[in-house]
């Protein structure tokens, strides 16, 4: 569905999947600064998802002769600093386990129609992060909303497609408001007054938006690709 002349590659984060027994620092910056010196090239297109939208913004503000242009799927902002942030995770560790946290998520991130091996895949990939990676990235996402967020989002000059859904989340400790319910969410009104960027929220939809709707996700990527390479 992309022009022909671009090509796609999925990144592994540290502290996930193949990577998640791996040693090293677990923040936006480190992995932003990781993507930079590895994987990034001239006129590179950038999508990131959930923790991915703050690394994604990142990349751009730090290396924005290269990046062509960013997609942030389903982002947000955690409404706390980064040590009751980290705190609160460290606490759901100790008092609910990793595997009923993971659930409890994951349950509410997806609605209930979605196949049963994307759900095991999600819990398995999850489950495989140790708890220094979860406390430590929750923190930074947390530290990266309260100090970093805004300053980004105003420097960044290149196109900027920011696709939301609308479901919230009350899991303690990650909560997030509806849009339909707070539509002055502070993530979703900072790109507003971006002048270069276009949003489109996908109705009755859950945080794993590319899963849940995919052909919504891929049309509106792909028309947006399109117009950014005109």
């Amino acid at each position: 569905m992309l022009p022909p002349d671009l090509r796609g590659r999925a990144l592994t984060l540290p502290g996930h999947a193949t990577r998640a027994s791996e040693p090293g620092e677990f923040s936006i910056e480190a992995a932003a600064q990781e993507i930079i010196e590895q994987s990034i090239c001239e006129r590179t297109i950038l999508v990131g998802h959930s923790m991915g939208t703050r690394i994604a913004a990142e990349i751009a503000f730090r290396a924005q002769p290269l990046v062509h242009a960013i997609i942030l799927i389903d982002g947000s902002c955690v409404p706390t600093n980064a040590d009751l942030a980290a705190g609160s995770i460290k606490k759901a560790l100790r008092t609910r386990g990793k595997a009923e946290l993971v659930n409890a998520l994951i349950n509410e991130a997806l609605p209930g129609n979605l196949p049963d091996g994307l759900r095991s895949d999600l819990t398995k990939t999850m489950n495989a992060m140790t708890d220094e990676a979860m406390v430590d990235y929750s923190a930074s996402m947390a530290n990266w909303d309260s100090k970093k967020c805004l300053t980004r989002i105003s420097a960044i000059t290149c196109p900027v497609l920011v696709l939301q859904s609308t479901r919230y989340t009350t899991v303690a400790p990650i909560r997030r408001q509806s849009i339909r319910e707070d539509p002055s969410s502070i993530w979703y009104d900072a790109w507003r007054l971006s002048p270069n960027t276009q949003q489109l929220t996908l109705p009755n939809s859950g945080h794993y938006l590319a899963q849940e709707r995919p052909g919504a996700v891929a049309n509106a990527i792909c028309d947006f690709v399109a117009r950014s390479q005109a």
